[in-house]
Parts: structure tokens; C-alpha cells; sequence
């Protein structure tokens, strides 16, 4: 259903890996990730809010 969205996810994802390289923090390959989804007008939300539970629990969480 999704499978071209995730194709073009990926391509973006290796682009950067690709400039970049290995052992960047990974702040670096987020910021980077986010031109490169801009340039190729995928559209996306950056550090969207997830509430997570653990066994019923949500404040076992670090924020």
C-alpha cells in the first residue's frame, strides 16, 4: 500500500548516509534528513510527540 512512500524514504535516508557517512551524532543525520526530505517534497513531521506505554506505564519515560 505504502510501498513507494517507503522507497522514497529510504532513498532519502541513504542520500544522507551517503554524504554523510558513519559515526555522525545522530542529531547531525536528523538535521540532515530534514533538508533532504525538503528538497524532495516529502512531506513529514519532525520530532512528532509519541505517548509510549510500558506494561501500563508512561512515566518510566526520560525526557
Amino acid at each position: 500500500m505504502f510501498k513507494q512512500e517507503g522507497y522514497e524514504l529510504m532513498g532519502a535516508a541513504f542520500e544522507v548516509y551517503n554524504e554523510l557517512g558513519y559515526g555522525m551524532a545522530e542529531e547531525i543525520y536528523q538535521a540532515a534528513l530534514e533538508v533532504e526530505l525538503g528538497l524532495r517534497e516529502i512531506r513529514f513531521t519532525a520530532q512528532a510527540e509519541l505517548d509510549v506505554f510500558f506494561k501500563d506505564r508512561s512515566d518510566w519515560i526520560a525526557n
